[in-house]
């Protein structure tokens, strides 16, 4: 391990640490993960189809149900969810950490999803550190699409594809766009946001990519930023909404966590996007 790296993770453990214990441990565990908030975001496109103008895309990722994190807090994640009317909702993995079993609870709670076109998702990592055709299957039972390297085509022109887990699943982008119908605004959910790399070039065509995995980094520092995403690019991409080439891809906080579960300026997210011709 080179030195920097060495240091830059010895100081993300180190801050972590203080931030779990202390006067801050109970803010920091008990408070900051559990209070979700909303981000409301308008993104243009100049080829916008009409009939997606206004399209509302509510935006789910990194559950991580298991240890820490419980179906009853997801569950009230989905209520707000539901409360923005979305068109269609994407969930981007990591529904579990630990073990498969608990993908039976977080679908539970996702079942009460509600979307005018439908509910789509893929798989994180953590869902193929466990079992990962076993977690697919608990969504799909309670009526979410997930997308292994496929794609649906919708009727007002959009398209809507899933890649498999860039780390784990050997994501094949050209299955996943091969049922897209001719000039369809194309939106790509994957897990991992560095898979961005593959998903602007050209002739992919893809307008959107939805991603989460980094969490935001869990801890973000004033000044400094968040000390620790698991991304080739560092903390460039942790969280937000980004422009490469076509290229729009956002990438969400999440609502989980993995250990250390704290969250320190940098709460869990539900996000809505609305589409809007340029």
């Amino acid at each position: 391990m080179k030195r920097r790296t060495f240091l830059l993770r010895a100081g993300a453990a180190a801050a972590t640490g203080a931030l779990a214990s202390g006067l801050g441990g109970f803010y920091t565990l008990s408070v900051e993960p559990r209070w979700i908030e909303t981000v409301k975001r308008t993104v243009k496109f100049p080829r916008l189809p009409p009939a997606l103008n206004g399209l509302r895309i509510c935006h789910l990722t990194d559950f991580h149900v298991g240890p820490y994190i419980k179906a009853n807090y997801i569950a009230r994640a989905i209520q707000i969810a539901n409360g923005s009317k979305p068109d269609i909702v994407a969930l981007t993995g990591d529904f579990v950490s630990k073990s498969a079993r608990h993908a039976d609870r977080c679908a539970q709670a996702l079942g009460e999803l509600d979307a005018a076109l439908g509910v789509f998702a893929v798989l994180g990592n953590h869902d193929f550190w466990t079992d990962a055709d076993y977690v697919a299957k608990q969504p799909s039972d309670v009526g979410v699409m997930v997308l292994r390297d496929a794609g649906v085509m919708l009727t007002n022109g959009l398209y809507v594809a899933g890649t498999e887990d860039l780390w784990e699943g050997k994501p094949d982008i050209r299955k996943g766009l091969a049922g897209r119908g001719r000039n369809a605004f194309t939106v790509l959910l994957q897990h991992n946001p560095d898979y961005f790399v593959t998903a602007a070039e050209a002739w992919y065509d893809i307008d959107v990519m939805l991603s989460g995995h980094t969490h935001g980094g869990q801890v973000n520092v004033p000044g400094i930023g968040p000390i620790l995403v698991p991304s080739r690019f560092g903390k460039k991409y942790a969280a937000g909404l980004f422009r490469e080439g076509k290229l729009t891809f956002y990438v969400n906080k999440g609502l989980g966590a993995i250990t250390p579960p704290v969250r320190f300026n940098c709460r869990p997210e539900v996000a809505i996007l609305t589409l809007k011709a340029a």
